[in-house]
């Protein structure tokens, strides 16, 4: 098993400046732009669904260079970055966003510091089953109300997979959200076409076509209420009462 702590700094350091730092680390900064710009569209829409009010505190919770987290801010809501790299803090450059250099797990803040703790595309690259558990215990102790994550949620782990991810499958990390108060409260599909295994090799060469299929299909799923197909879905976990 590699160090992820120690893949993710080297990979931030060699990638300054490039999204493919955070993003795919084999697409162009356009290609990787438009992979973001759907996701960040179909957030603000699921975000304006919860009825979430501007100026609400956020944690974005492996933030890297802070595609999300300037994307949060710059629509009125209050940030905190966290990322295990400090070169990848650097780059959000923006002093609205407050920044924590720290792994998931060990952000040290009080207890329901946030209304939302958010983590995209971050848990599958925790390799140690433990440290991912104590992840997503902070994630949940940190937060005062909603939980909300981005990933692929697959039924089964992959046959084959990169050696810096390690993806559980949906109904584990269901369960352990709900083993620290969290249940899944709704649901929305992020990409389609684009990211899936037959399609992604190709889609780099064709960002703007493949980002307007997707947005079509999507907005299409949207109009029929069907939140279940899509390749990464955006996934909402509310606090149970107790």
């Amino acid at each position: 098993m590699i160090n992820d702590t120690k893949y993710w700094k080297e990979r931030h350091i060699t990638k300054k400046g490039y999204i493919s730092a955070v993003g795919n680390k084999n697409y162009s900064n356009k290609a990787n732009n438009y992979i973001y710009k759907i996701l960040e569209e179909r957030y603000l829409k699921l975000l304006k669904n919860l009825d979430i009010k501007k100026n609400t505190k956020i944690l974005d919770a492996g933030s890297g260079i802070g595609i999300l987290s300037k994307f949060l801010s710059k629509n009125g809501f209050t940030v905190t970055a966290s990322d295990i790299s400090k070169e990848a803090l650097e780059s959000i450059k923006d002093n609205k966003i407050q920044t924590i250099c720290s792994s998931i797990e060990n952000i040290n803040l009080p207890a329901s510091s946030f209304e939302i703790s958010q983590c995209f595309d971050v848990l599958y690259h925790i390799l140690n089953e433990k440290n991912w558990e104590n992840s997503i215990a902070n994630l949940c102790k940190l937060s005062n109300k909603y939980v909300i994550l981005h990933e692929r949620f697959l039924k089964r782990k992959p046959i084959i997979s990169s050696k810096h991810i390690n993806v559980r499958t949906y109904r584990t990390t269901k369960e352990m959200l709900e083993k620290y108060g969290y249940k899944e409260y709704m649901s929305t599909p992020t990409h389609f076409f684009v990211l899936r295994i037959f399609t992604y090799k190709i889609s780099k060469y064709f960002p703007k076509m493949f980002y307007k299929i997707d947005k079509f299909t999507l907005n299409t799923l949207d109009k029929f209420k069907i939140n279940t197909l899509g390749s990464h879905h955006i996934k909402v976990f509310r606090k149970m009462e107790t």
